[in-house]
């Protein structure tokens, strides 16, 4: 290779070789640009520095309806009919628009409205001319999309609001709500509560409560053993437990009832409960029915003085008869003295005085009927001292609940009410010696078995008030023990019921009798009684015609509400 320089042809042949390859280059360059401009989605606007157009690539075409060939030649701003007068592009290439045209509102050549928004490069040719590159994008949907947006936010912020407004408003209502009230999910924990849960728990903060489970709780009642038990209850059946008596403390009753709360799934989420304080209403049930107890012992008054009035007749008869008798005998006692006091000078004419005082008050006589009247006397004040003690035995209020002999407190009561069914049935007593002791409310239990009594006489005298002569009808009370509980049975051979009045008689102030014979609460106070106060259950069959058979179910156990 040779070290000589090169000659001025080789150098002036080298640079026309690259001036050729640089053109080349710059034509493949353009070709280049070219075709990505009129493959592009956006329009491509290509003007002079005045803004008069001097190409434009099919997308341009697309979005404003305006062909290159009628576009060229032509401003831009004078194919902009859109709500913003444009002025000139160059203007847009100053810093303080940096080249952009903000988003306006624009029309196509059919004047459809759309939104555009432009991008403005200022390109200078190698010929030393300057051109204008204009980027148009159709923001339509993004505005429109945005404007959605915009709506949605608004709507969730007005909705957020009126939720906001809508939760003070339930928490004022729950806050001002005398029952206690809270809900958990299904693990049991707290999730609210108003405030008379925390006042009738004895707490202080919500902290104490929420997110916690009952056994969590800083506290110990008797819902915290009670609770436990009634939710379990509830999520394994799926079934509400209403109106369960408790007692919060010596002197408070709650009235409780515990239901599902139901996922929009069909599934239980958790639970809600309510608690009433009734202490006034217990006390004043407990008033009503001491009340009722006396006006059903009002009502039976009149025939109370009728049974004691029948023996203290007899035992008045026989008293006076006794009381006369006696004079006549002690006259002949004193004469017997007399005589056996003194030597009589005749004691023929003694006896002779005695054998007439003898005749004179009828000893014979005496000695057969005076210890008849005596042990007639004696059975009457018996009875009147029976019918007493059946009277105070069943006016006594009781202390509570406490063990109660079922079949005496069912005597007394038959005994009390005898005067309302003596004259319409006989009654039949089929007591079962191992029905013994219950724990029950004594003086709601004799309560409930008067009305049913008094209702069985009832429907009997109604029935042989539509036959002639009829005869006697029949009460039958029997008393059962069985595993878990005890049963009276108090059947009739009344009028018997309807279907339609047999699901109706515990309804309150539902009767079928007439003015005076009943106010509708009996039943209504016995199903209230047995079924909320015990926990048992009463039973009812019956047939027009046939009659009606009540059963008082009682639990055994001491496990009753309270």
């Amino acid at each position: 290779m040779s070290d000589s320089p090169p000659s001025y042809e080789d150098l002036l042949r080298t640079v026309d070789q690259q001036r050729d390859m640089i053109r080349s280059l710059t034509r493949d360059m353009r070709t280049a640009k070219d075709l990505v401009a009129r493959n592009m989605d956006d329009a491509v606007v290509i003007t002079d520095e005045t803004g008069v157009i001097e190409w434009v690539n099919p997308a341009f075409t697309a979005m404003t309806g305006w062909s290159e060939a009628e576009a060229v030649g032509r401003t831009r701003q004078s194919m902009l009919a859109g709500t913003q007068p444009l002025g000139d592009l160059g203007d847009y290439l100053t810093d303080d628009h940096q080249g952009m045209i903000p988003d306006f509102l624009a029309t196509t050549r059919d004047g459809h409205e759309y939104w555009l928004k432009i991008e403005l490069h200022r390109v200078h040719e190698d010929d030393g001319r300057v051109r204008i590159v204009c980027v148009e994008h159709d923001v339509t949907s993004r505005r429109e999309a945005d404007e959605t947006l915009l709506t949605a936010i608004e709507r969730s912020e007005a909705l957020a609001a009126e939720l906001s407004t809508e939760k003070a408003l339930l928490d004022g209502v729950l806050s001002s709500i005398p029952q206690l009230t809270y809900w958990k999910d299904f693990a049991g924990c707290y999730h609210g509560h108003n405030a008379a849960f925390l006042t009738m728990r004895g707490l202080d903060r919500d902290a104490d409560v929420l997110g916690r489970t009952e056994a969590e709780l800083p506290v110990t009642d008797e819902l915290s053993r009670v609770l436990p038990e009634v939710e379990a209850q509830v999520l394994a059946t799926g079934r509400p437990v209403l109106d369960q008596r408790v007692t919060m403390g010596p002197s408070r009753s709650l009235l409780l009832s515990v239901l599902p709360r139901w996922g929009p799934a069909g599934v239980i989420e958790g639970l809600i409960g309510v608690g009433a304080d009734v202490t006034r209403v217990s006390e004043l049930e407990r008033q009503l029915n001491a009340a009722n107890r006396l006006e059903a012992i009002g009502q039976l008054a009149a025939g109370i003085a009728h049974e004691i009035n029948t023996p203290i007749q007899f035992v008045s008869d026989n008293t006076r008869f006794v009381a006369e008798s006696f004079d006549g005998l002690l006259g002949l006692v004193k004469r017997v003295s007399e005589v056996c006091a003194a030597d009589h000078p005749d004691p023929a004419e003694a006896m002779a005085g005695l054998r007439a005082a003898l005749d004179t008050i009828d000893l014979d006589f005496l000695v057969d009927e005076i210890p008849g009247a005596v042990t007639e006397s004696l059975e009457g004040l018996d009875r009147v001292a029976q019918i007493v003690r059946a009277m105070k035995d069943f006016s006594h209020p009781g202390q509570g609940r406490r063990d109660t002999d079922i079949n005496r407190a069912v005597e007394s009561t038959a005994q009390v009410a005898r005067n309302e069914w003596k004259y319409q049935a006989q009654l039949t007593l089929d007591l079962s010696p191992d029905v013994g002791m219950v724990p029950c409310y004594e003086g709601e239990l004799k309560q409930v078995v008067l009305n049913l009594i008094v209702n069985a006489a009832h429907a009997i005298e109604s029935r042989r008030a539509q036959q002639p002569d009829p005869p006697l009808g029949t009460i039958t009370i029997s008393t059962r023990r069985y595993e878990d509980r005890a049963e009276i049975v108090i059947s009739d051979d009344g009028t018997g019921m309807t279907d339609a009045v047999r699901e109706r008689i515990f309804d309150p102030f539902f009767t079928t009798k007439g003015v005076g014979k009943g106010t509708g609460q009996g039943l209504s106070m016995a199903y209230s009684s047995i079924v909320q106060k015990h926990g048992g259950a009463i039973r009812v069959e019956s047939a027009p015609g046939e009659g009606a058979r009540f059963t008082v179910c009682l639990p055994v156990s001491a496990e009753v509400p309270a």
